[in-house]
């Protein structure tokens, strides 16, 4: 086995492949067409049938970094450094699995899908936290929104859910987007409602009420005085 895994080397190499396949043979076959196209990080998943025997043939190549995957008990780890794996990659975070890749100097991967679990992985040491399964949570989208609060990147600005800062003004109101015209009917364009459906106006006295109502549930109506022009 070479000298440790570090996050300088896999940040150069960029990227990892995980091969999971039905058999040793095809395992093989699919890490060899990998250094052949020269992605060097390669994963070999134990759900391989005989995954620690390709590890080992793959380990005595020197331009290849092999680790272990589908990491799910410290046995494992240790079976994995017998057999030459410089990492190790769980779908989960389980500090065992943490203290035996660290008592073996392997590099070590393991999965945080919520902002919580993300954190408690980054804060125990893990080297690399996987977000897993990424695409069951939205993808590349997810993976942005849950790194803006968790891990902001210097001098970037932080949003949170999906109103764009350009769009609100005022008192916490949000701004028309450009060239978008008000719709309806000229009264409420007169009351200050844009766009879509909304409340109708009506006059009571000297002053422009809104009555909000629903016909299909029943609620008390709320009117909200709005003052006629001239008015202060």
């Amino acid at each position: 086995m070479g000298e440790r895994l570090d996050l300088a080397l896999v940040e150069e190499l960029k990227v990892f492949a995980v091969i999971r396949t039905a058999d040793a043979a095809q395992a093989l076959a699919a890490a060899e067409a990998c250094l052949r196209g020269g992605i060097r990080l390669l994963e070999i998943t134990l759900t391989v049938p005989g995954a620690l025997g390709v590890v080992e043939r793959l380990a005595a190549r020197p331009e290849a970094v092999i680790g272990v995957g589908s990491v799910c008990e410290p046995s494992q780890v240790e079976e994995g450094s017998r057999a030459g794996a410089r990492f190790c990659v769980s779908p989960h975070f389980d500090g065992r699995i943490l203290e035996s890749a660290r008592a073996r100097g392997l590099f070590c991967s393991m999965g945080g899908v919520t902002a919580t679990e993300a954190m408690t992985s980054h804060a125990a040491g893990v080297d690399v936290t996987k977000v897993f399964p990424a695409s069951a949570f939205g993808g590349p989208a997810y993976l942005r929104s849950l790194r803006a609060p968790a891990f902001p990147a210097p001098d970037a600005q932080r949003r949170r859910g999906r109103v764009e800062p350009a769009r609100v003004s005022g008192r916490g109101r949000l701004r028309r987007r450009p060239g978008r015209k008000p719709g309806g009917p000229q009264g409420r364009r007169r009351a200050g409602v844009a766009g879509g459906r909304g409340p109708r106006p009506s006059v009571h006295g000297s002053r422009r009420r809104l009555e909000y109502s629903n016909k299909t549930r029943s609620r008390p109506r709320t009117s909200i005085p709005l003052p006629l022009r001239g008015e202060g």
